[in-house]
C-alpha cells in the first residue's frame, strides 16, 4: 500500500463541539456546578450519574484545561525552527569561508576547485540532504586532500572543526524539528480526545436534563 493511501485511509481526530477548547472548560465548569447543585435528581433519573460521575468530569475538566494548546506548541516549534535557520546560516557562512581559501590556494586550478564543487552546495536547498552531503563532502576534502594548501593559503586550523559541529547541530536540529512535527499531530490528536471525552460528560447532563426537567424549560434550559 503507497504512503498516499495509508494517509488517505489513516481518520484524523474531529472535535464533536465547535467551540474553542478553552470555552469548552469554561462552559463545562459552570454546567458541572449546575449539575452537583442537582445531583440528586439526576440520580433519581439514572443511577450513574452519582458521585463519582461528578469527580470523573471535574477530573476530566482540570485535566482540559492543563492540556498544552496548540499556540504552545506552534510557539515550541518556531523556537526549534529559528534556531535551526540561525545555525543553517552560520554553516554556510563557514562554507563560504572554505571556499575563499580554496580559491586563494588553488586560483589557477579550475580542476581541484571543481573537486569541491562549492556550486553543489544549493543555498536555496537548505535542510535538505543534498545540501548536507555536500558540506560534509566539502569537509572531508578540505581535511583529507587539500588541508596543506588551504593551510598553506591562510586558512585559520579551526576552520574545519566549527564547520563540522555547525553541520552537526543543523543535522541534529533539523532531526528536532521533523520529530516536532510528528509530536504536534500526536498532541492535537490527544487533545481532541480528551475535549471529546469532556464535552460527552456535558452532553449526557444535557441530554439527562431534557428528560429530567421537560416541564421546567427554564431549568433544563441552563444545561444547553
Amino acid at each position: 500500500m503507497s504512503e498516499k493511501v495509508k494517509r488517505s485511509n489513516r481518520k484524523k481526530a474531529e472535535r464533536k463541539f465547535n467551540v474553542s477548547d478553552p470555552v469548552l472548560c469554561a462552559q463545562s465548569r459552570v454546567k458541572h456546578r449546575l449539575f452537583s447543585d442537582r445531583l440528586a435528581d439526576f440520580n433519581a433519573f439514572d443511577a450513574d450519574f452519582d458521585i463519582n460521575y461528578a469527580n470523573n468530569w471535574f477530573a476530566k475538566i482540570e485535566f482540559c484545561e492543563s492540556i498544552t494548546n496548540d499556540e504552545t506548541t506552534v510557539d515550541e516549534m518556531t523556537i526549534i525552527k529559528g534556531d535551526l535557520d540561525q545555525k543553517v546560516i552560520e554553516l554556510i557562512a563557514k562554507v563560504n569561508e572554505v571556499e575563499f581559501y580554496a580559491l586563494k590556494a588553488f586560483k589557477d586550478d579550475a580542476e581541484v576547485l571543481h573537486e569541491f564543487q562549492f556550486n553543489k552546495v544549493n543555498r536555496t536547498e537548505q535542510y535538505s540532504f543534498n545540501f548536507i552531503a555536500g558540506v560534509f563532502t566539502i569537509h572531508s576534502f578540505a581535511e583529507n586532500e587539500y588541508n596543506a594548501e588551504l593551510t598553506s593559503a591562510g586558512m585559520p586550523p579551526t576552520l574545519l572543526t566549527e564547520l563540522s559541529a555547525l553541520g552537526e547541530a543543523v543535522i541534529r536540529l533539523e532531526f528536532d524539528h521533523e520529530k516536532f512535527k510528528r509530536i504536534r499531530i500526536r498532541r492535537t490528536r490527544l487533545r481532541i480526545k480528551d475535549m471529546n471525552q469532556l464535552f460527552d460528560y456535558r452532553d449526557a447532563v444535557r441530554k439527562a436534563a431534557q428528560i429530567i426537567y421537560a416541564d421546567k424549560p427554564e431549568i433544563s434550559g441552563m444545561f444547553d
